[in-house]
């Protein structure tokens, strides 16, 4: 798309076509050892050699996304329209390393925008004083990624954008339900873009945002739309959890909201990461349980979809509170109910 760096589009099809690749040799996955070593070096612990992360990224030209590269995309009507997330990734992530969860909700019927962000992940000494000045340079990227969404917003507000992404002038887009997602750094980016932009109308659905330098005068205003805060079970109780519980306060009150967590999850729950590297996970300390992996991506994927879901129709069928709709609810009772129905029966989600 024009003005915007890099974007994956996920979509619905029945078409196979050819898979893609991890891409182990795309200098986004090497994002990861840059802001690793930069933290290693602002908290005077030894750094890991890039090539050791080359060794243990290697293996990922092998390994598929699962997806079938320029299909067709699937339309169940001719008169149908696509509802939208748009979705921004954490600081040193990349537009790939979620497709358990974008597949998803693609596969609901849902056409997400995988948003890249290309910026800066390490600092010269001489810029930082102390954490706060850090915190400033975080929230002047902030704003930059604001810009970036935005710009996307834009691009896809023109039927003739999306005629030509798909080559299809029969495909429209459901301009009433255009979500904002993202993680960690991206559900940042997500929440201020829903605040500021009227034409994030559907609603929010954020994974273990990281807040600390965002404008709080713009976060904890409700936005008033169905929101899902997926906080980690791991930064529960730093100031990454107690900022987004304070968000969450603002915004899930009113049973239009659900927020929590699941017990055991990480930071990097909801990537594609504790599936593709969990020994080296393990290893490093990032997360605790092996049994916890595939469990949380259980969670997470059916959570969010269920949400996505209950959210369109109660956005659909318009938003009378005198209706008493809880949408916190209903999307509790169906996520639960799928759950047990594939054999997991004691699951924990800490909600508020």
């Amino acid at each position: 798309m024009p003005g915007v760096t890099n974007i994956g589009v996920f979509y619905p099809t029945t078409q196979k076509t050819q898979d893609v690749k991890h891409s182990p040799y795309h200098q986004s996955w090497f994002r990861i050892p840059l802001l690793w070593n930069f933290f290693a070096e602002y908290h005077d612990a030894p750094s890991i050699p890039e090539t050791l992360f080359r060794i243990a990224f290697n293996f990922l030209e092998y390994q598929s996304l699962g997806v079938n590269k320029d299909a067709k995309i699937a339309q169940e009507a001719a008169n149908k329209k696509f509802p939208v997330v748009i979705f921004s990734h954490g600081l040193s992530a990349n537009i790939h390393i979620y497709s358990l969860n974008l597949k998803e909700w693609a596969s609901n019927g849902f056409i997400v925008f995988s948003v890249d962000h290309d910026e800066q992940l390490r600092f010269l000494p001489s810029q930082l004083t102390d954490y706060p000045s850090l915190m400033r340079l975080r929230g002047g990227q902030l704003e930059d990624r604001k810009v970036i969404v935005k710009k996307v917003l834009d691009l896809i507000s023109k039927p003739s954008t999306i005629h030509g992404l798909f080559e299809n002038n029969q495909i429209a887009l459901d301009y009433d339900n255009v979500f904002a997602s993202g993680h960690s750094f991206g559900g940042a980016t997500a929440s201020e873009v829903a605040i500021e932009d009227s034409r994030i109308t559907g609603g929010l659905l954020i994974l273990d945002p990281w807040f600390e330098c965002a404008r709080f005068d713009i976060l904890y205003q409700p936005i008033n739309k169905p929101v899902l805060s997926i906080r980690s079970h791991v930064y529960d109780k730093e100031m990454t959890g107690e900022l987004s519980r304070k968000h969450a306060k603002a915004n899930c009150g009113n049973g239009m909201g659900l927020s929590g967590y699941f017990a055991g999850s990480a930071h990097n729950t909801c990537t594609d990461l504790p599936m593709l590297l969990p020994r080296e996970l393990m290893l490093f300390g990032v997360i605790q349980r092996m049994d916890d992996i595939e469990e949380n991506v259980k969670y997470q994927t059916s959570l969010t979809r269920n949400f996505l879901e209950a959210a369109l129709e109660f956005n659909r069928n318009g938003r009378d509170e005198k209706d008493g709709v809880n949408l916190k609810d209903q999307v509790l009772k169906k996520w639960r109910k799928e759950i047990k129905e594939i054999g997991v029966n004691d699951v924990l989600f800490v909600d508020e």
